[in-house]
């Protein structure tokens, strides 16, 4: 045996050296002592060839499975013979007053956006709007169909212009410009001078103007339109002529 090694003693072999040593002794209560070559060891393995009890030649104890065992809240103590005793009341203290709370952690990183949500209910109406600015007024219509005839009536003139001036609609007339008089030709020219005459003009935004006629004759009548606003224009002028 190399003198270095520990005493290893397994299974049955550790109860016949027990026995053994019983008999030699002569004596039942006599105490079992082994003593290991120097440098060497008093060990106790499983099995398995596990350790799990040893003592070395310094005296010191040592139980390896033991940091694997369950925890438990008493402590060991040991008296200045080495023996191990249950530890004295006060021995390891109480458990201190609870320490301070420790500083937030960093917040961590933005999770990613979840799924969108189901649509809520419609919202209640909301209050009416200011009314809008009035439009510009449209061009005019077409001349209507010649109604029926009139007693008492023997030729009419009519027709509608802007103020370019551009013919809008009615026949048998021309238009000139001088100003903002219009000159309108009847063509052919009434029979005579004596004829009833209808006028109508409006702005741009659909104000009613006021118009002027002058130098009445079977051949025309001269048009002089209504004052306008800085933002207003003519948009058109209209007339019958009826004999």
């Amino acid at each position: 045996m190399n003198p270095t090694a520990a005493l290893r003693l397994h299974g049955k072999t550790f109860i016949h050296t027990v026995a053994l040593t019983m008999l030699s002794t002569g004596a039942c209560a006599a105490d079992i002592s082994l003593t290991p070559p120097p440098g060497g060891g008093f060990v106790v393995k499983d099995p398995g060839g596990q350790e799990r009890f040893r003592v070395d030649g310094t005296g010191e104890v040592k139980v390896p499975g033991l940091p694997t065992t369950p925890g438990n809240s008493r402590l060991t103590c040991h008296d200045a013979n080495g023996q191990l005793t249950t530890c004295s009341p006060g021995v390891g203290g109480a458990a201190g007053p609870q320490g301070p709370t420790g500083a937030p952690g960093a917040t961590g990183a933005q999770g990613p956006t979840g799924p969108q949500g189901p649509q809520g209910p419609t919202g209640a109406t909301g209050p009416k709007g200011d009314t809008g600015a009035t439009g510009a007024a449209g061009p005019a219509g077409p001349v209507g169909p010649a109604g029926s005839s009139v007693s008492g009536l023997v030729a009419v003139r009519h027709g509608c212009f802007n103020s370019t001036p551009a013919v809008l609609s009615g026949a048998q007339f021309q238009v000139t410009k001088a100003g903002n008089v219009f000159t309108v030709q009847f063509q052919p020219p009434l029979s005579a001078s004596a004829y009833s005459l209808l006028l109508d003009g409006r702005s741009s935004n659909g104000r009613a103007l006021g118009l002027v006629a002058s130098q009445s004759s079977a051949n025309g009548v001269a048009i002089a339109g209504g004052w306008l606003e800085a933002t207003e224009t003519l948009a058109y002028i209209c007339f019958v002529a009826a004999q």
